[in-house]
């Protein structure tokens, strides 16, 4: 039963992390933050698997640190 339980906050944080790339793709498209991606030389795109990627790993690792 724990490692579903675990299963589920990895999941839940990977929902999160895509609830924030759809927020970060909002804000691209308003014009925030567009020419600070062009100054490090990312795309939209990258940054947003990078955020998912990145909420995915901190839930894993939150999962496997609770008890």
């Amino acid at each position: 039963m724990k490692e579903m339980h675990r299963g589920i906050i990895v999941g839940l944080f990977g929902i999160l992390g895509i609830i924030f790339a759809a927020i970060q793709k909002a804000m691209y498209d308003s014009g925030t933050g567009v020419t600070a991606l062009a100054n490090m030389g990312l795309t939209i795109t990258e940054v947003m698997i990078i955020t998912i990627v990145l909420f995915t790993l901190v839930g894993a690792v939150f999962a496997v640190v609770k008890p």
